[in-house]
Order: C-alpha cells, then sequence, then structure tokens
C-alpha cells in the first residue's frame, strides 16, 4: 500500500509490533551496543541491547545525498594535502611518509525559506569516525519492517545500500598491503652510518604482522569496531588486535635492532605470540579523557614513532581541527595545486559561515557577534575538541564566553547555525519509544592512503566508503549516538519534485 503521510500512522498494536521486530532483527543482525548504565544497575549480567534506531527511514533530498557522497573523495583528497603540508600545518616531522585516513565528512541539508535547500557541512572527522559497521545494517532493518507494513510513500523514493563497513575494512587492508611492500624496501633500513647503503635484512627479527586497534576502556560501541574486525579477518585474512592503551603500555615495544623501528606486540591470549604492527588504528585517543596520566601519553609516543601506518597520525588528527575548518570556510583556502576549479567550488559551496575568535579584524568582530544575546542565538561555540558534549550554544555563548580568560578564546571558533529539514518519527532507545520532531545528520566515509612526506605522489589510493545517517530529537544539540543523543537511521531518498508531497504530512 502506498501512504499519503509521513510518517506512516501507527496505532499501538502496530507500534508494540514493530518495537519486537526491531528487538528481533538488531539482535539477529548485530545492530547493538553495550547497555547503558542504567540498564546494565535493572539488569545485570546484560551484554548488549538494541541500538538506538529509527522506526522509519528519514525522507532526505537525493541531490543532497548523491552531492555529499559525489565530493567525499574530493574532501579526502583535500585533508590528505592538509595533513601532508607540514610547514603549513605544523612543525611535526615523521621518519616513515605514509597515513591512513579513515575519515567522515558531516553534513545537514540547510532549509532556509528564502533558499533553494542545500548541502552544509558540520564538520571533518579525522580521528575515530565510529558506526561504519552498524551503519550499513539500518537500511536492512527498516527494509525489514517494510516487508511487514509497506509504507513507502512514492514509487519513485528509495532506499539506498551503505557498503561502509567493507569499503572500511578495504582501506585498512589497503594500508595493510602497503606496509607488507615498504618492510622489506631496502631503502628504508638505513646503515649506522647514516648512508643509504641497507642492512642485511636476514638478520632481523621477522613476525606475522597484524592491525592494531585503539580502544578506550568500558567502550560502549564495541560491536561497531568487532564486526570491522570480523571484515578484516574473514574476507582479507589479517589479524587484529584490539587493545587499550593500558594493554599497549604492558605488552608492546619498538625493535632495538630494527632501524626501521616497527612495534611489536606480543599477545599473551594467543600463547606469547609475537605481531608486528602494520597499521595502528586509532578508535581512542581523540579525548583528553584518554589520556589519564603520562603513561598514556608515552603510548602515543611509542606507537607514534613506531613505523606502522597510523590510521591517523598526530599530524592528521591536527587537520581535524575545528581551527581548519574555520581557515578554509573563511579565507581562499588551502587546495592541493592539481584540484580543479570546479572541484573547488564543490567544496567551497558545502562551506558554512565561520569565523575565528582570535584578534584579527575578523575575529573581533566575531567577539562582538558572540558576546551578543541576540546576535549569539545564531550560532555555535565550537572547541577544538572530537567525541562530542563539548560545544556551547545561542543564548548560552556570551555568559560562557564571559567566564572565559580573554586568552583562550582564540582555540574556539563561531559558526552559524544550520537550520535543518524537522519530520516527525519515532525512535527505539533503551526499550523505550520517543516520539516527536526530530532532524538528520548525514555523515560520509572515505578512505585515503597518502604521503606525508617523501617522494612519490600524494595519494596512494582514495575512495568515497558509505555513509551514517543520525536522527536525533530537534530540540537537542549533540548527536551522538552512543552517547545517548542520536539513533541511527538510513536516508529514503526523494527526488527534488517529489519533496513537498512526501514530507506535507510532516
Amino acid at each position: 500500500m502506498e501512504s499519503t503521510q509521513w510518517p506512516p500512522d501507527v496505532d499501538e498494536d502496530r507500534r508494540t509490533h514493530l518495537v519486537s521486530m526491531i528487538k528481533d532483527w538488531s539482535i539477529i543482525n548485530g545492530l547493538v551496543i553495550r547497555p547503558s548504565q542504567s540498564i546494565f544497575s535493572a539488569y545485570p549480567g546484560i551484554l548488549a541491547t538494541t541500538a538506538p534506531v529509527t522506526f522509519f527511514p528519514t525522507p532526505f533530498l537525493e541531490s543532497c545525498f548523491k552531492e555529499a557522497v559525489a565530493i567525499q573523495e574530493s574532501y579526502n583528497e583535500l585533508y590528505a594535502s592538509i595533513a601532508a603540508d607540514e610547514s603549513w600545518l605544523a612543525p611535526i616531522f615523521q621518519e616513515y611518509d605514509l597515513s591512513l585516513g579513515l575519515f567522515r565528512s558531516d553534513y545537514m541539508v540547510h532549509h532556509d525559506s528564502d533558499e533553494r535547500p542545500s548541502l552544509r557541512q558540520v564538520e571533518f572527522n579525522t580521528i575515530a569516525s565510529s558506526f561504519g559497521s552498524l551503519s550499513t545494517k539500518v537500511t536492512g532493518l527498516h527494509k525489514h519492517l517494510q516487508q511487514a507494513y509497506p509504507y513507502m510513500v512514492k514509487k519513485a523514493t528509495q532506499l539506498t545500500e551503505n557498503k561502509a563497513e567493507a569499503q572500511l575494512a578495504l582501506g585498512l587492508a589497503e594500508a595493510h598491503k602497503a606496509y607488507g611492500g615498504l618492510r622489506y624496501d631496502k631503502k628504508y633500513y638505513p646503515s649506522s652510518s647514516g648512508d643509504t647503503e641497507a642492512r642485511d635484512l636476514d638478520r632481523l627479527e621477522v613476525h606475522e604482522t597484524c592491525i592494531l586497534f585503539v580502544v578506550q576502556e568500558d567502550e560502549r560501541n564495541v560491536f561497531d569496531q568487532t564486526q570491522l574486525i570480523s571484515q578484516l579477518t574473514k574476507t582479507h585474512k589479517i589479524p587484529v588486535l584490539r587493545r587499550t592503551f593500558k594493554e599497549i603500555k604492558l605488552h608492546s615495544h619498538i625493535s632495538a635492532e630494527n632501524p626501521l623501528r616497527p612495534l611489536i606486540y606480543r599477545d599473551t591470549t594467543t600463547g606469547n605470540t609475537a605481531y608486528e604492527a602494520s597499521v595502528i588504528y586509532f578508535r581512542a585517543g581523540y579525548s583528553p579523557a584518554d589520556y589519564k596520566s603520562d603513561l598514556d601519553w608515552e603510548v602515543r609516543e611509542r606507537l607514534e614513532s613506531s613505523s606502522a601506518i597510523k590510521c591517523p597520525s598526530v599530524i592528521g588528527q591536527l587537520a581535524g581541527c575545528k581551527k581548519i575548518q574555520q581557515i578554509l570556510a573563511s579565507g581562499p583556502g588551502h587546495f592541493p595545486p592539481t584540484m580543479s576549479e570546479e572541484t573547488r567550488s564543490k567544496l567551497r559551496a558545502t562551506f558554512g559561515t565561520i569565523y575565528p575568535l582570535d584578534t584579527s579584524a575578523a575575529g573581533l568582530r566575531a567577539r562582538a557577534m558572540a558576546l551578543s544575546p541576540e546576535i549569539a542565538k545564531g550560532f555555535v561555540l565550537k572547541p577544538q575538541r572530537e567525541g562530542g558534549g563539548n560545544n556551547i550554544y545561542g543564548e548560552d555563548i556570551p555568559g560562557f564566553l564571559r567566564k572565559t580568560p580573554t586568552d583562550e578564546w582564540a582555540a574556539y571558533i563561531l559558526m552559524e547555525m544550520i537550520k535543518p529539514f524537522e519530520h516527525n518519527n519515532e525512535i527505539l532507545r533503551d526499550g523505550k519509544v520517543e516520539r516527536g520532531l526530530v532532524v538528520s545528520e548525514l555523515g560520509v566515509f572515505g578512505t585515503v592512503l597518502y604521503r606525508e612526506r617523501g617522494e612519490g605522489k600524494l595519494i596512494e589510493y582514495n575512495r568515497e566508503a558509505g555513509y551514517l545517517l543520525r536522527t536525533k530529537g530537534s530540540s537537542s544539540q549533540e548527536g551522538g549516538v552512543a552517547s545517548g543523543f542520536g539513533a541511527l537511521d538510513s536516508p529514503l531518498l526523494v527526488p527534488e519534485e517529489l519533496w513537498d508531497d512526501v514530507t506535507a504530512g510532516r
């Protein structure tokens, strides 16, 4: 049947049945996370609970979705070039030139009554971009529910497949393969005298290589990580270790005998097997809370100084700072010289209005705007932080700045708020149904293997790698799924000529 209303009208009996279907399908297919503390307290011993999900896919302008997917490889190239330009970004040097980016560019569709809907970038993530695996399952869930309750509004609308998990795994596998080629390249084994004469490789201890996931303790989003690991082990036959800073501190070292400085991890869970890390994939290390003591900083330094390909390196992580986004949006940009003007224009079209809060002329004007209660209502104040829950919104900005020393203001950027499309939906979270107006944020993943220094072309591998759609209550300022704000969703692609018809009953 076709409905003339979106979302479909659901009575209590059907809602109860849908909740049961969502729970069963999610458990069977691994669309799960660790339970929140409140759930665990009520049900001690529970290992997993359904990830927060929407009942229905979100209407999303097909043209904006395709635009976001089409420009992802250009964004990969842009941020790889930024990370490769040490003189511009930071005076950081590395001996090993290849780095891997598993990036995610986040967008909302800006709906202003006076303008045509347009794609606006929220932020660009260069470290620990999560939910690549779980996001691939939500379209399957919505198709499953649709079979029981056919609710497609128009035949021209469509759910789209999501291959994020497979593509992210492929990016990691490409980096693993590249490391295998470099570790036996004699130019990476200089003699002790410092010239390019290669040492005798036969006398160097060689271990089986693995990919090392660096993770947080008590990670709720563990199943998103383990499903990506399953792709790597089953499809690509690559050993993977998933370890915390504490475990890496205890069981790893950098080989003193090998001038390439491989990171050796001795895995006590498999009979003391020694592995050489080919790729270090950070799903931790992006928040100050991850560095509880000097030992954690020592571990990060050890990882960075090893020969493993980092995902990302420190300089790649810095490239994702909000300050870089502000510089790109408010100036001539820092585009690769080989990037065409047409591609540059497509990227610029997604930039929002962002101001510095430094002591430049633009920064001083932005400070005056931020201190005005009326003007500040249309802005969000962002620090150089990742992980969610750090932004200051609207009318809270003036009071926050007045309590903050002025010499710290330059660490923030002031971004004009995006006006997203609001619609009704229902969310299942912690076993409870939430109903009301929601907004959605689209993230497009990208994988890029690039050189931060050294000879050769900048980009070795560059792919768009699927998407993540998160939906949250329209009054919520934050959108993290694992942190309890957002829910996983899938886009219902709507051609522009059908948009008004589909969303009329929103």
